[in-house]
């Protein structure tokens, strides 16, 4: 489940028309991830955005879980 989250937004991306794809490519995982390398689809303050922005929404999901499946 995990690298279908991180390598299909990319996979996805190619297949679409240019303008949508490359908004998917730097919304997804791996673009927060790889914003330290040269030639990366976004800079690194952005990418670092995006990998919080992740972050904080699995945390939410994970907590919306807990809270329905736990009561």
């Amino acid at each position: 489940m995990l690298l279908g989250l991180l390598f299909v937004p990319f996979i996805v991306g190619g297949l679409l028309p240019e303008h949508l794809g490359h908004t998917i490519a730097k919304a997804s995982p791996m673009a927060g991830i790889a914003a330290q390398e040269h030639g990366a689809p976004i800079d690194p303050w952005a990418g670092f955005g995006v990998t919080v922005a992740w972050a904080v929404g699995a945390l939410v999901v994970a907590l919306w879980l807990v809270a329905r499946r736990d009561a």
